[in-house]
């Protein structure tokens, strides 16, 4: 992440361009959005697309070969996409008795410095956006190495496929969007080169963001195909090669979604999942994601399995539950507890931790209040954890020190050391005590953030799940909303997340984790789904004497790299 706090001077930002080029990840771009300033966005809905400065972008002049700059008609009649969902086939129409997956609903990124054997049924970038059938591609992030990204497209199709970046450098001189339009003028530069000619359907698109003190965090790709399919992919990595080499993340990939019929009902969850996922869209205005919605409208959710849980900027009514902590809590009324005999724990585990105020006034109040949330009557309280990484657990990681730069705690002020009195009861171990239970992640720093209910067994054989999200909010007001007087939660954010829970695959069945792999032994008459776990069970609590990785200290103790860290 960069460290400079001033943006360079347009007229001053040069471009170095690597000769030979061999590659369009040669090209060096830094991405990192600075700290935002204050300032006025536009209300979407107000969106003036003659005065809008990302019209001022340069496009590059298509070739007569060349495929058209909008999102195509995806009506060809193609061979079978991959289908990275996990299921292994495509979708088939609704019945009433859908059959139970035995795999995950959730997956684990491919690590590259693990063996095979931490590797099993985890997913890489390349194969989402390397699939010869995409023709186009929608990627909201927080931080994209343009470059990069483009380089995992497919040789044959990069040229032809659109490829639509939104992040959130919406003003007009921030110098993350300087350097994202730098890096796709950067495009034309290479025409001459062999190994990337030009790409006239790179469109880069700014989010409205209302909030001086928001990010666009959110994490989403949704990916149209040639043989009428539709993807998307809800997931925690930044589109930079760094989050996805060594760092441990997650995606949720729904399957392939087929054009709706008419004729054909959808079913209540996918419908859902559908509105939700299309109004999130729709937030970011006509002008800017109107195509995509009027595009994915087409296609039938019907095979999904899940729960979209987003935040969007701007104050909204608690008592309309659309977004953040309140959607979160309408959501988890509904879930009853699986061992309502059992105490069961809630984890939130996080790669990030904000200032959250000197005494605890939001996160038992508001966010741990949310969590417990139940349909269960007379349910037992929850007891709640927090996972977070120890100094030593990133001194030892595959990145070492390097790992620390994308997991943040803060303590250098008072304030700040105020509430870590009140955090540290609640920390717990990222990196495993049981072998027998081992996710094989204890080595790959957690930029992955999850939030999961589950009664514990002590053997970690019998736990059951409750509910489980995978999101890209972390522990923060910003993300999930700061509780106003008047009846109001205020969110800064943009996040996107995936939840599930047993009730969404049928009564009787149990979500149950799964540690190494996507599956699990089948028990309870096959009415078992598994969940890929990103750390061991049973969890444990940070010792007295450790201490908590803070990206702010200066850490003398060198990493198993031989380095030492300075803030």
């Amino acid at each position: 992440m960069s460290s400079s706090s001033s943006s360079p001077n347009p007229k001053r930002l040069k471009l170095d361009l690597p000769s030979p080029l061999r590659s369009l990840s040669s090209l060096q771009c830094d991405v990192s959005p600075p700290l935002l300033a204050e300032g006025t966005a536009s209300d979407p809905t107000a969106f003036d697309r003659d005065r809008d400065p990302l019209t001022d972008l340069p496009r590059l002049a298509p070739s007569e070969s060349k495929a058209p700059q909008q999102v195509v008609d995806l009506t060809a009649d193609a061979p079978g996409a991959k289908d990275l969902s996990g299921s292994g086939s495509k979708p088939e129409a609704p019945t009433p008795t859908t059959a139970l997956t035995s795999s995950s609903p959730f997956r684990l990124t491919r690590i590259r410095d693990l063996p095979n054997s931490e590797n099993r049924d985890t997913v890489g970038v390349e194969e989402i956006l390397g699939d010869v059938m995409l023709r186009a591609v929608w990627l909201f992030n927080y931080m994209h190495e343009i470059p990069w990204v483009l380089d995992q497209l497919d040789e044959d199709i990069k040229d032809h496929v659109e490829v639509n970046f939104v992040h959130g450098n919406w003003k007009a001189d921030d110098g993350t969007r300087l350097t994202m339009e730098a890096c796709f003028l950067a495009l034309a530069v290479l025409t001459s080169q062999a190994m990337a000619k030009d790409h006239p359907n790179v469109r880069l698109v700014a989010a409205y963001m209302p909030e001086a003190f928001g990010t666009h965090h959110t994490k989403i790709m949704v990916l149209f195909r040639a043989d009428d399919t539709a993807q998307v992919v809800i997931h925690t990595a930044n589109m930079i090669s760094f989050d996805w080499t060594n760092m441990t993340q997650a995606a949720w990939i729904s399957p392939l979604l087929p054009l709706a019929k008419d004729s054909q009902p959808p079913s209540p969850v996918g419908e859902t999942f559908k509105k939700d996922l299309l109004e999130y869209f729709s937030f970011y205005g006509k002008a800017r994601t109107g195509r995509l919605v009027d595009q994915l409208r087409k296609y039938s959710f019907s095979a999904v399995k899940a729960i979209f849980i987003g935040s969007v900027p701007g104050r909204h009514r608690v008592s309309e539950a659309k977004w953040g902590w309140p959607k979160l809590r309408k959501v988890l009324r509904t879930i009853p507890a699986s061992s309502p005999d059992k105490r069961p724990k809630i984890m939130a585990q996080c790669s990030s931790i904000a200032t959250l105020g000197q005494n605890n006034t939001w996160l038992n109040p508001v966010l741990f209040s949310a969590l417990s949330a139940t349909a269960t009557k007379d349910a037992k309280k929850p007891e709640f954890g927090i996972i977070f990484p120890t100094v030593q657990e990133i001194r030892d990681s595959l990145n070492g020190y390097a790992s620390g730069s994308s997991i943040h705690l803060r303590t250098a002020s008072a304030q700040q050391q105020k509430q870590l009195s009140y955090l540290k009861p609640l920390l717990h171990h990222w990196s495993s005590a049981d072998d027998a239970t081992r996710a094989g992640r204890d080595l790959a720093a957690p930029h992955i953030k999850t939030y999961i209910r589950f009664s514990e067994d002590p053997a970690g054989a019998d736990t059951n799940i409750d509910w489980a999200l995978v999101t890209s909010a972390n522990l923060s007001t910003q993300a999930w909303g700061a509780a106003e007087k008047d009846g109001t939660v205020r969110i800064c954010s943009y996040e996107a997340g995936v939840l599930v829970h047993p009730g969404l695959w049928g009564q009787g069945v149990e979500l149950k984790p799964a540690f190494l792999k996507d599956e699990r032994t089948q028990d309870n008459g096959g009415r078992v789904v598994p969940l890929r776990m990103p750390y061991s069970l049973p969890v444990r609590k940070h010792d007295a004497k450790e201490e908590v990785w803070c990206v702010d200290k200066q850490w003398r103790e060198v990493d198993w790299l031989g380095r030492s860290y300075a803030a």
